[in-house]
């Protein structure tokens, strides 16, 4: 939950010019969902309801892995109407500036987060089954 909420913040992408951007920062909300998500799995941790974890680690995995599509589909479209035009001597530097936005450490914080919630809520029944039958009766 803490890399979840972190992550958001940390660089995600980074771009020629533009430099660095956060999950938070573009705009389009996802960041915010992210967060609403990492407040709901601290929710279900503070209620006891840890079996649930996989609910906001799979949407959060669900949100990330179309990121990741949507973001290399983008970058691949872009790289093929740069090729398909002519641009002359700013063609090498079209075909540079777009190989050099890249995914950065946030995006791997994000999906280590996710992975991690929704593992915790995969493990918790069997170990909420353990804890009530070693309880006396």
């Amino acid at each position: 939950m803490a890399l979840l909420t972190f992550g958001v913040f940390a660089p995600f992408i980074s771009a020629p010019v533009v430099g660095s951007l956060t999950y938070f920062q573009n705009g389009k909300g996802d960041g915010t969902i992210i967060l609403v998500l990492a407040a709901v799995a601290a929710g279900m941790i503070f209620a006891g309801g840890t079996r649930w974890l996989i609910l906001p680690g799979l949407a959060s995995l669900a949100l990330l892995s179309y990121v990741y599509v949507t973001f290399q589909t983008k970058m691949s479209e872009i790289r093929a109407e740069l090729a398909s035009q002519d641009l002359g001597i700013f063609s090498g530097l079209g075909q540079m500036m777009v190989q050099s936005v890249q995914l950065q450490w946030g995006f791997g914080l994000l999906v280590m987060g996710a992975l991690l919630v929704t593992s915790a809520g995969v493990i918790a029944p069997r170990d909420e089954q353990t804890a009530a039958r070693g309880r006396p009766a």
